[in-house]
């Protein structure tokens, strides 16, 4: 104790560095009988409280990412069924638009038939008044120029011209 007692002393301190040391000691007793126990026991109960809370919250996390997944893959699933509805759908439409068109073109088809069937058979009777009407107009025509030639041997080539 000597030799602590003399190591202090070089040191430059003095005795009441144990009367310092006591009352610390003390203090530091009292404090922790009254507050610092209960300080003690509340930070470690908050630690065990929030390890477990962090716990939880690691399960319902892990939780949740089980969750996310499963609605990705529901969300994949419904996707693939609606793009599967969607094409089917869409050959449908496909299939009864070729089906309308093909229906239509036929239509067009006979009724064009059927137009130029009527067009031929007026054509045909047309041609027939005109047939019949040849003759007539041939006969017509000639006996214009015999006329028209007679008067022209006459002199007169202004009356053929106006004629004709």
């Amino acid at each position: 104790m000597d030799v602590v007692y003399s190591l202090i002393s070089t040191l430059g301190l003095n005795s009441t560095l144990f009367a310092m040391t006591g009352i610390f000691v003390g203090t530091y007793w009292v404090c922790y009988v009254l507050f610092l126990k209960r300080l003690s026991n509340f930070l470690v109960e908050r630690d065990n409280r929030t390890q477990g809370r962090s716990e939880s919250v690691d399960h319902l996390n892990d939780e949740l990412l089980g969750l996310d997944s499963e609605i990705q893959n529901k969300k994949r699933s419904v996707q693939l069924e609606a793009d599967k509805l969607f094409s089917e759908i869409k050959n449908r439409a496909l299939e009864e638009q070729t089906r309308v068109v093909k229906s239509a073109r036929e239509k067009a088809q006979t009724e064009l038939k059927s137009v130029r069937e009527e067009v031929e058979a007026e054509f045909s009777k047309e041609m027939q008044k005109v047939k019949v009407e040849v003759p007539t107009l041939a006969k017509e025509i000639l006996a214009r120029l015999m006329t028209a030639g007679k008067k022209n041997q006459r002199g007169d080539g202004a009356f053929v011209r106006k004629e004709l």
